[in-house]
């Protein structure tokens, strides 16, 4: 097992250190070489280096003729091994009288090649041959055991073009085989041994991978996730292209796009099976100079470059933030799964496009759907904007907000000293700071706008008043009849909004609000709140002003209220919310907001408080209070609010 881990240990190092950035980088390789004394002027390939490859078995079809007018003279397993001028002139594996009337391929060995894997063709009689699979097992020098056969449940190989690789442990065969005799292109299968030692049934790997053309030669790296092919199905600059692809889950049928290697590797000729001797030697075969296929020999560099693929960035909120460890599966318009990724601890994820005009649909990697229905992914740009938004529906699947058709019409009105607000121009803002669309009023202040059933709550936020129709300003939501149901409180240059009930009321400490003092009241009653405290209804939030990650000395005595209220009120619980200003990154400013209302708690637990009972959770700067155009409006916005649950 040692030499099993070093012997695949550089690609191994490229899928296990970040699989979701692996499976978009193809590794560079030096120019290849020719190896003269593996070469003829006949057919080589089904190369299978071993013992960390300083051995190597391959297979050799004799011909006459050159090009497409070949002809079958003979077929041979041939061996050779390292000297330390290079490789030794090879010999023929199999004495003449052993194998009398059988054809073996060489498809796999053990670590130390002891045990060979084979696939044969037995001529012994002669009204028929027979394919079979299995191993010999050496019993010393040119001494082999019997053949032992591998059946695969349901699998006949009998008229069709075959081609396998085994694995080192025996227990992943490979199978590249025609869907019936009357088809010559080739896809590719698995078959799994399990634990008892009986093989399963050949398993597609699915279209990612298999095409209508040809797809053959494959190897499995010791990751059992990294997968090299040569196929003529997937575009490339000749007959045949070696790809790579990887494994996106545990089963066989999910695999990233396969992507071609390239030059120097492919060339305008066939090249094919495409092998790891050790921690960065390669073997490949190609016509590439001659009408024969030849091995070749090339190094990785260790370097890596990314597929020219389209990046795309984006953000996850569900219930107002970002979440942590959310697995999201993204597949193209065939549904072939191309991407599995993860969130970080702000909600952000990214993934390669492999198409840039392709269309790509976002799942939950989870089956609990309806857990995070509403849940609203954010597309960011390379500057940090958010670009378009995608909710969680209940069908599993993100949607574009704009295809979205389950609204409700929402009606409100706009006035400005009692008297309607004519042609003002408002922004609605969902509750992560995204801008859902621009409305209007009309002669009369009315506006209206459809407002999607997965939103918690819109703010408003009028443009271009002065500071007097601010301050006189008053916005609110209506029925159908007219009367005045919901208010948008004001905040400096926005208006939240809030239902017209205790248990959702906000009270500002010292900015003066108008609000409905209860839903049931038919006068539709005002009042101005004018307080600076704690009022201990469910909504009220304290303000405090932050400098960096610390309070100000002002905030104590409002946090002490808090306390006060707290210790009298043992089932109460607050939220403590930090929020910042726009400077700098987004992540940054997220983690400064969660610096902020851990401070806050932190104070508040070591006056006596339970930290259950205390739920400190960062905004950023998804919801300014004021402008952060300027100084002081930045200021503003470096805060922590205290929320009474």
């Amino acid at each position: 097992m040692k030499h099993q881990l070093r012997l695949f240990a550089f690609f191994i190092g490229l899928t296990l250190c970040h699989f979701s950035s692996a499976q978009f980088m193809i590794p560079k390789f030096e120019e290849p070489q020719k190896i003269d004394e593996l070469s003829t002027n006949d057919e080589e390939g089904f190369m299978v280096p071993f013992n960390d490859g300083q051995e190597m078995y391959f297979y050799r079809t004799y011909s006459k003729g050159d090009g497409s007018d070949a002809k079958s003279k003979g077929e041979a397993v041939w061996y050779s091994k390292k000297g330390k001028s290079g490789w030794k002139s090879p010999y023929r594996l199999f004495k003449a009288d052993f194998i009398e009337g059988i054809h073996p391929r060489v498809i796999g060995t053990s670590l130390d090649g002891k045990r060979i894997y084979t696939f044969v063709t037995d001529y012994s009689d002669k009204n028929k041959y027979v394919d079979k699979l299995g191993y010999y097992d050496n019993e010393g020098k040119d001494k082999w055991s019997e053949f032992v056969e591998i059946k695969i449940p349901n699998l006949s190989f009998e008229e069709k073009w075959c081609d396998f690789h085994m694995n080192a442990e025996g227990n992943i065969l490979l199978i590249a085989m025609s869907p019936s005799p009357q088809h010559l292109d080739q896809d590719l299968y698995v078959s799994i041994k399990d634990s008892n030692g009986k093989w399963g049934e050949a398993i597609d790997l699915g279209p990612t991978i298999n095409t209508q053309k040809e797809e053959y030669s494959p190897v499995l790296l010791a990751d059992n996730k990294t997968l090299y092919f040569a196929t003529d199905g997937h575009g490339g600059l000749g007959e045949l292209d070696i790809f790579v692809t990887y494994r996106l889950t545990d089963g066989w049928t999910k695999w990233s796009k396969p992507l071609n290697l390239g030059e120097p590797i492919n060339s305008e000729g066939s090249d094919e099976f495409f092998v790891l001797a050790n921690d960065n030697e390669i073997y490949f075969t190609s016509d590439r100079e001659s009408g024969h296929h030849n091995i070749y020999y090339t190094k990785a560099t260790g370097e890596f470059q990314f597929a020219n693929l389209d990046s795309v960035g984006g953000e996850f909120f569900f219930k107002g933030l970002p979440r942590e460890n959310i697995s999201l599966e993204i597949f193209d318009a065939e549904d072939n799964l191309v991407a599995e990724v993860v969130t970080d601890a702000f909600g952000r994820f990214s993934f390669q496009k492999l198409d840039p005009d392709a269309v790509y649909v976002i799942k939950l990697t989870t089956d609990d759907n309806d857990d995070f229905v509403g849940s609203k992914i954010y597309f960011v740009n390379e500057d940090g904007k958010r670009t378009n938004r995608y909710i969680l529906t209940e069908d599993g699947v993100f949607a574009d907000s704009k295809d979205i058709n389950q609204t409700e019409q929402i009606r409100g009105r706009f006035n400005y000293m009692d008297l309607p607000m004519k042609d003002a121009a408002m922004v609605l803002i969902d509750e992560n700071g995204f801008p859902i669309d621009t409305i209007y009023t009309d002669e009369n202040g009315n506006f209206s706008y459809n407002k999607l059933v997965y939103d918690d709550r819109y703010s408003i936020v009028p443009l271009n008043l002065d500071d007097d129709e601010w301050n006189n300003s008053d916005i609110y939501l209506t029925d159908l009849d007219g009367n005045r149901t919901h208010d948008f409180i004001l905040r400096k240059d926005q208006f939240v909004f809030s239902e017209i009930k205790d248990s959702d009321k906000i009270l500002a400490v010292g900015e003066s609000i108008q609000e409905i003092k209860d839903n049931s009241d038919p006068l539709t009653k005002k009042r101005e709140i004018l307080s600076e405290g704690w009022n201990g209804k469910s909504g009220d939030f304290l303000r405090l002003k932050f400098d960096f990650a610390r309070t100000d000395p002002n905030g104590i005595q409002k946090l002490d209220q808090v306390i006060e209220f707290l210790k009298n009120n043992v089932n109460a619980t607050i939220t403590v919310e930090g929020h910042t200003d726009s400077i700098g990154t987004m992540p940054n400013n997220m983690a400064l907001g969660q610096k902020r209302a851990d401070a806050v708690k932190a104070y508040l637990v070591k006056k006596g408080l339970e930290p259950n009972r205390i739920n400190s959770v960062s905004k950023g700067e998804s919801m300014p209070i004021a402008t952060n155009m300027y100084k002081d409006g930045r200021a503003q916005n470096r805060r922590v609010e205290v929320i009474l649950d």
